[in-house]
């Protein structure tokens, strides 16, 4: 509740001050339209209307903005002041300012000119038409406007034509109409268009050569496959080496002693063991071989012989032998 009410007193300190700046304004200015210096009581009276909004500043400052010439904007303050209406019980002062303000209007209307503004121009051209440094709406081109009596400068210009400027002075409710012309310039030269520039990195920037395309490396799925052939031929002879050790079992005696029919089994039984070894030696070097070859994929060898991956197998070794 207490910042409430501070604000409150302030809000209220601000718009004090500022309608009492503004009553000083207003008694300025209408001083000095009385004194028949309009130029000068429009800066005041403005000052005054855009601190405090009151019918007897807007009133004489409407009147002042006509007797300047500027019909225009004066006779439009005016009818937005008596389009608003007085406050329930105004002071005499507003009523007064009021019945002012209707006949300063009611004067002022017939004097107002009206200007047509046409210009020719290439098809397809959008001139910017400007009447004494202010633009023209597009939509007012090659229509009637209302304009403030007395002499204008227009121009039209466009994009590679030549600007034309004429001079009109209207009278006091007349209505006249000027024709500007623009022609292609012959001097006029269009700006080059935007070349598109492909940044070069600098010193620093690293190299422009693209990274050459990646390609598989086949040899790691080489040594897997022969450590899978190997770890399979070790896998089937083990299970041959385990029958022909149960049939060997049942035909031998107890120390060990075999008769001479079972030695064809026994050494064959012997050579499958080795085979057997042989296998799963050579699976396991396949299968290291090949998870070597994936986490070095990538780097390079000089070799001179062609890549390439082939087992050994000898008496009582076995292994891989290739270039990578």
């Amino acid at each position: 509740m207490a910042a409430f009410v501070l604000f409150s007193r302030t809000a209220s300190a601000d718009d004090a001050k500022d309608t009492a700046a503004a009553r000083a304004f207003g008694q300025d200015g209408v001083m000095l339209a009385d004194q028949g210096k309009c130029a000068a009581a429009i800066e005041k009276l403005d000052r005054a209307e855009k601190l405090h909004h009151a019918p007897t500043t807007a009133g004489r400052l409407g009147e002042c903005e006509i007797q300047t010439g500027k019909m225009i904007a004066g006779t439009e303050r005016l009818q937005r002041l008596l389009r608003e209406g007085l406050p329930p019980s105004p002071p005499k002062s507003f009523v007064a300012a009021m019945d002012r303000a209707q006949k300063t209007l009611d004067a002022a209307l017939p004097r107002i000119a009206t200007l047509r503004i046409s210009v020719k121009a290439p098809v397809g051209t959008k001139p910017t038409v400007i009447v004494d440094d202010e633009a023209v709406s597009s939509a007012l081109i090659g229509a009637d406007m209302p304009a403030d009596p007395g002499a204008h400068k227009i121009t039209a210009t466009a994009k590679g034509l030549v600007t034309d400027t004429k001079q009109v002075t209207l009278k006091d409710g007349e209505t006249n109409g000027i024709t500007l012309t623009l022609i292609v310039d012959p001097n006029y030269k269009p700006e080059p268009a935007p070349v598109a520039v492909t940044p070069v990195p600098g010193p620093t920037g690293g190299s422009t050569t693209p990274a050459p395309e990646r390609k598989t490396n086949p040899l790691p799925f080489v040594a897997f496959g022969v450590g899978a052939v190997g770890l399979g031929v070790g896998v089937v002879t083990g299970l041959i080496v385990g029958s022909k050790k149960s049939d060997l079992t049942k035909n031998c005696r107890s120390d060990g002693a075999c008769p001479s029919s079972q030695d064809s089994a026994l050494s064959s039984a012997n050579t499958m063991a080795t085979v057997s070894t042989i296998g799963f030696i050579v699976g396991g070097v396949g299968v290291a071989s090949g998870v070597v070859l994936l986490l070095t994929q990538g780097t390079t060898t000089t070799a001179s012989r062609k890549p390439g991956v082939q087992p050994l197998v000898g008496l009582g070794y076995a292994g891989l032998d290739g270039t990578f």
